[in-house]
């Protein structure tokens, strides 16, 4: 072999290559940082799973898969499975509670299916003689029981009472005299409570109803009450002809419990477990001699009639307008001050420039001063406020309530009667600052800045306000 033919090394360099894979290891990092974007959007966009639960029922009444669960009126889970169970005996469903519902599975919940049912008490569950059936949710009393996930369903919609702090009594009777469960229990014709249910003694002799009062109304019950039945109807026949009165539709129904209670000087409060007589009708003595009972256990406080006053221009004409308000009259560390709703200090939008001022409804010519509206979303105010014939409350009439209960609202009218009206607790419903209240007869102007007074000692806990946001209480803080 000669030189020339001799093959030679050929040098080729690699700078060109590796350059190239690290070129092609960067698209491959970023087509893996987009898969995983895509990865975490799929994953955040999907619904957090619920809460899945067991109900047996003894009957299905058509329900099926797909059918809601709902509480208040709105969904809040769905029926996954309708199966007979293994001993054929009942029928099991699995269904699945929202996310935002989780907290119903716990002890306490009740299940119903709710359906059309037609009897002498009226006509309930008509929007599912079309539609679907659904499976109607009502939490238990405690909102801190522990979580459960196994239920067994009612076949009857429980009583609303049942759940509501009141007083349990028992009335025992020869007969049930036409009392159902539901039927009211009535005081001078107010509805104070609700019959439980209707079973017969332990020595089946007689019958015991439980009844429940209302918490608001419990005072008025003591050792000396008298109970009778309600008969719905009465006839009176006379040389003038013949008399019928009527109790309410309820009554006439479901039958109905009287109750007052006459003036006796050896009467001791009721207790829950308490067992009366029920006669079978009234005595009009026990009217006759009842006695003035106060639903409050302190005198409701003082209340000072305010109007604000201001001008705003409309379509170019200046008008006057007003908006009443109350207030109560405080006593604390020497300094008396008004205690009155925030938003009554404000001046309206659109009013005129100084136009705007507070007045005292018995002396219009004063007007109410203060340094500045509160701020930081405070709901209530306190104004300097002297006014030697205005009683004032002491400081140990105020507690700060630790959340929703039951209690009254009261109010002055101009000649100086004092009128009440009862929120129970489950007639109240917590929003972060304030206790939303929805009840049409308190929707009035004339009940802003009522104090609220709790039912179970007669504090000061709040007040009442009414303004453009809706009716509510604000709490003591």
């Amino acid at each position: 072999m000669t030189s020339e033919e001799f093959p030679a090394a050929e040098i080729v360099s690699q700078r060109g290559q590796i350059a190239g894979r690290l070129a092609v290891s960067r698209m491959w990092l970023a087509t893996l940082a987009c898969l995983a974007g895509a990865i975490a959007l799929v994953w955040f966009s999907l619904e957090p799973a619920g809460t899945e639960i067991a109900i047996r029922f003894q009957e299905g009444h058509g329900l099926k898969p797909g059918d809601t669960l709902r509480n208040r009126g709105i969904d809040v889970g769905r029926v996954l499975s309708v199966e007979l169970d293994k001993d054929l005996a009942g029928v099991d469903v699995r269904a699945e509670l929202a996310p935002a519902a989780k907290a119903l599975a716990r002890e306490g919940t009740r299940f119903w299916i709710v359906r059309p049912t037609v009897d002498v008490t009226g006509i309930s569950g008509l929007e599912t003689a079309v539609g679907s059936k659904y499976i109607a949710v009502a939490p238990g009393a405690s909102q801190s029981g522990r979580a459960q996930f196994e239920f067994t369903g009612v076949e009857t919609p429980p009583i609303e009472s049942a759940d509501r702090a009141g007083l349990e009594l028992v009335l025992r009777a020869d007969d049930r005299h036409g009392i159902n469960p539901g039927a009211p229990v009535s005081w001078r014709g107010v509805e104070i409570g609700r019959v439980l249910s209707c079973a017969l003694s332990p020595d089946s002799r007689n019958v015991d109803i439980r009844i429940q009062i209302n918490a608001t109304h419990q005072r008025l019950v003591n050792s000396g009450s008298r109970f009778w039945v309600l008969s719905g109807v009465q006839f009176d026949a006379g040389l003038t002809g013949l008399k019928v009165s009527a109790e309410s539709l309820a009554t006439i129904v479901r039958g109905g419990i009287g109750v007052i209670t006459p003036a006796e000087s050896t009467a001791q409060p009721a207790r829950s477990g308490d067992i009366f007589a029920l006669y079978p009708e009234e005595d009009e003595n026990w009217t006759e001699r009842a006695a003035a009972i106060n639903l409050l256990e302190l005198v409701p406080p003082s209340t000072v009639a305010l109007s604000a006053s201001w001008q705003q221009k409309t379509l170019g004409f200046t008008r006057s307008l007003t908006r009443p308000s109350l207030g109560v009259s405080l006593e604390e560390q020497g300094k008396t001050e008004l205690l009155l709703p925030a938003s009554f200090l404000a001046p309206p939008s659109g009013s005129l420039e100084g136009s705007f001022k507070v007045s005292l409804d018995f002396k219009p010519e004063q007007a109410l001063e203060w340094t500045a509206v509160p701020n930081g979303g405070a709901l209530l105010a306190r104004v300097p406020f002297a006014n030697p014939d205005q009683p004032t409350l002491p400081a140990d009439r105020l507690r700060v309530p630790p959340g929703p209960e039951d209690c009254f609202v009261a109010r002055q009218t101009s000649s100086g009667a004092t009128v009440l009206e009862s929120l129970g607790k489950q007639e109240l419903n917590l929003a972060s600052d304030r206790w939303l209240v929805n009840k049409p007869a308190l929707n009035s102007g004339l009940w802003n800045g009522a104090p609220v007074l709790a039912a179970k000692d007669g504090q000061l806990i709040g007040l009442f306000v009414v303004d453009d946001t809706g009716a509510y209480i604000a709490p003591l803080k």
